[in-house]
């Protein structure tokens, strides 16, 4: 196949402006383009084309290191597509440059140093082509010119290596229908995609408020934490010193309707003040310090921390919103970020106070707390004693339980929970305690977060992991909001049964993602110069050792044009067509030949049998790879000779 050097610099100017690298997209399109304008070629072995191999294969390994550093993971294999025609530049340079239709990819870099290891000799100038439009495409510039140019190219190679026996017309016009198709195929695909997308968020927008794809976790449904429960994944590492905190804090939730809680307070942004946020407003009361490195994928999401936090500081948290009950929003943070909290738990806020809404109970759910209250005689309780009351309901006869037993024959889950299997998760126990302590007169809220407990047997701190999710219920009481967990202790044990028999397996690869994740974030920009300056050295060094190792003579020749070239074939019905054209009557343009025969015997009798089936013996002696047998061609020579004695244009001979 034909592929134009002018048009594979097109490609790399094309894909230099969809990546938005112009810059490197002009210089690729000069050195491609360039070699078209220069006559002299260089001699390269297949050794040679190895070493350039080698040297790609260098460029390609050091650059996807740096991606891997530098970008995130979920982006690596786009990005590295993205810049594949940077990377493959000293191939294609090495084919056009040299006198080769087709050059070798292989590689010395192998254990056996006797011989390299070479694939078959291919035209790496098609594949180039391919790799510039791939990763144009790639980019995803939205663009409104990437369709036509890239049917403007695709145009250009097909003309190149069009059949002869169409017209130029007939050719463009099939390929205009082609790319229209194409075109409104394409624009009907985007349509059909919208359209099924919008409908199947309709479906699943109730999965979108859950904790997985909601970072700020404005919604909370039944069953969110449980899906947790059987997980082994480390989310975070707590380090402290002193008294440790068993709870910390993530998110509080005021409203609950049927199976739903909900938050309505307003965020406030909280002004940074040398790399540190005050949670609270002055003055603190220092007491305890504790390290916290805590994965964002989605970089931002809610700030897990103690009771009582007052500051925090982190170099890799960039922005922060707080609402009033002390629960705050990382707007925008690294993928892994690392912060000190600073807290005394018996601060509070003066703010922080009781609303109507954290006495609200639904009339559904009032109607089933009115059961369990009916004999409690709570207007004769003081504060504590019915918080201790409600303890002591849940103390006896209630267990805990990873099943999520569904409403059974009940009306709703929490009737069921109370009246009928009275055993459950986390969730279903702080919805409980929370709706029974508003039943009580005691303003309450419901709060997630995660429990710190487990020792790390890697390093000096505690892990926390997902299936370390906790709720439980905050009270307000005595003017401060005190932490009521009516959730069976023995909560952690049970879920630690569920754990996998490749936790350690799983723990050793989390503590190396996590150092990795530390090498990344805090040391980007200077091992990013460093690598970069590696790699370009490596390239010179490589590039000079090939250099010197080349066979640098020349080979003199014209601008190699992108012209095809068809071995001439040295047939007698060449001798016919001469003498037909001598009739006066002209052969059209693209007209086969034996249709242009027939027209003429229509006036001349020229023994058009005779021609078919001379004509038959040509097209085998010209495409058949085996060619004529030795009677054959001495037949077609004579039947030749004869034909042109019988017909002749001068005299009388050939008239019948």
């Amino acid at each position: 196949m034909i592929t134009p050097t002018l048009l594979i610099a097109t490609a790399a100017l094309f894909w230099g402006v969809e990546s938005a690298n112009l810059i490197i997209g002009v210089i690729l399109a000069v050195l491609i383009g360039g070699v078209f304008f220069v006559s002299a070629r260089w001699r390269m072995t297949d050794e040679d084309c190895v070493r350039v191999s080698d040297l790609t294969s260098v460029i390609f390994l050091t650059s996807a290191a740096l991606i891997l550093l530098n970008v995130e993971t979920v982006f690596f294999l786009k990005t590295i597509v993205i810049w594949q025609p940077l990377v493959l530049l000293p191939l294609i340079l090495a084919q056009l440059s040299s006198g080769r239709e087709k050059i070798i990819i292989g590689t010395r870099l192998s254990f056996s140093r006797k011989e390299s290891h070479k694939h078959n000799p291919f035209d790496f100038r098609i594949f180039y082509l391919a790799v510039c439009l791939l990763s144009a495409a790639m980019a995803n510039s939205r663009s409104q010119l990437f369709f036509p140019c890239a049917g403007i190219m695709f145009f250009w190679l097909l003309f190149a290596n069009r059949g002869k026996a169409f017209s130029r017309m007939a050719f463009v016009m099939v390929f205009l229908i082609a790319v229209g198709g194409g075109y409104f195929a394409l624009k009907g695909a985007e349509f059909v995609h919208d359209y099924v997308s919008g409908k199947t968020r309709m479906f699943i927008r109730g999965y979108f408020y859950s904790k997985y794809a909601d970072p700020f976790q404005a919604h909370l449904s039944f069953g969110s934490l449980g899906r947790l429960k059987t997980s082994d994944t480390i989310v975070l590492w707590f380090k402290g010193e002193g008294t440790m905190p068993t709870l910390l804090r993530q998110a509080s939730y005021e409203n609950f309707n049927r199976h739903t809680w909900h938050s309505s307070q307003p965020y406030q942004y909280l002004v940074v003040n040398n790399l540190m946020w005050d949670l609270l407003p002055e003055p603190h009361i220092p007491d305890l310090q504790a390290t916290i490195e805590f994965y964002l994928p989605k970089e931002k999401g809610l700030l897990p921390h103690p009771n009582g936090s007052y500051r925090v500081n982190g170099p890799t948290i960039y922005e922060l919103e707080q609402k009033i009950d002390g629960i705050t929003k990382i707007i925008d943070g690294a993928p892994l970020i690392t912060y000190e909290i600073f807290y005394n738990s018996t601060l509070g806020r003066e703010t922080d106070q009781p609303s109507q809404r954290n006495l609200a109970i639904h009339p559904e759910e009032n109607k089933i707390l009115e059961k369990v209250v009916e004999n409690w005689q709570l207007e004769k309780l003081s504060t504590q004693e019915r918080i201790s009351k409600i303890q002591q309901f849940f103390a006896g006869g209630f267990t805990y339980s990873l099943t999520l037993n569904g409403k059974g024959r009940y009306s709703s889950s929490l009737e069921n929970f109370l009246f009928g299997s009275r055993k459950g998760y986390c969730e279903l126990f702080a919805t409980a305690t929370t709706l029974l302590l508003r039943k009580a007169s005691v303003p309450s809220r419901y709060v997630t977060g995660y429990a710190v407990a487990e020792e790390s047997a890697l390093e000096d701190k505690f892990v926390v992991r997902q299936r370390h999710a906790h709720a439980w219920s905050e009270a307000y009481i005595n003017g401060r909001w005190i932490v009521v967990d009516t959730t069976p202790a023995v909560w952690l044990a049970l879920d630690s049964k569920n754990r996998s028999m490749f936790v350690k397996v799983k723990d050793i690869l989390a503590y190396l993602k996590l150092k990795y994740n530390h090498f990344r974030i805090r040391t980007e920009q200077n091992y990013r110069l460093v690598l970069s300056f590696i790699v370009i050295v490596l390239a010179v060094v490589l590039a000079y050792r090939i250099y010197r190792r080349m066979d640098r003579k020349t080979i003199e020749t014209e601008v190699l044009r992108d012209k095809r070239a068809f071995k001439v074939v040295d047939s007698p019905l060449y001798l016919i067509e001469k003498r037909l054209l001598e009739f006066g009557i002209p052969r059209r343009k693209t007209e086969l030949f034996l249709l242009w025969a027939e027209r003429i015997n229509e006036v001349r009798n020229i023994e058009l049998a005779t021609i078919e089936t001379l004509v038959q013996l040509h097209m085998k002696l010209r495409f058949d790879p085996a060619g004529l047998k030795d009677y054959e061609r001495r037949y077609l020579e004579e039947q030749t000779d004869q034909w042109l004695t019988t017909y002749c244009v001068s005299g009388d001979a050939g008239r019948n």
